[in-house]
């Protein structure tokens, strides 16, 4: 794979891994505290709605910023396409789980 193609693939990786830990950190954060989830349901009708807006600025604005910074270093072999899907895998199991286990804490609170 070409450097150019490298940087922009790792960058993608970057602004993905980062976007799905505010998401998911969000989704959280606005069930256990009602006043984050008014102020989200506010700002577009439904919570739901106002994190997939926040998503769709968030992603692109994200790796754009990384492909930027990335585009003025080479990127390494190390930085290889299944380190990155492995680790975005991790990364969105983990909040998946959290998730999961956060609502059944909740059932049987």
């Amino acid at each position: 794979m070409k450097r150019l193609d490298r940087s922009r693939a790792v960058a993608f990786f970057w602004a993905a891994i980062l976007d799905i830990i505010v998401i998911g950190v969000l989704i959280i954060l606005h069930e256990r505290d009602t006043a984050l989830k008014a102020l989200l349901d506010r700002i577009t009708g439904h919570h739901w709605v106002t994190k997939s807006l926040m998503t769709c600025v968030l992603f692109p604005g994200l790796a754009f910023l990384f492909y930027r910074a990335l585009g003025r270093r080479p990127a390494h072999k190390s930085e290889g396409l299944a380190f990155w899907a492995a680790a975005l895998s991790t990364i969105t199991a983990l909040f998946f789980l959290g998730t999961i286990a956060f609502f059944v804490l909740e059932y049987f609170t």
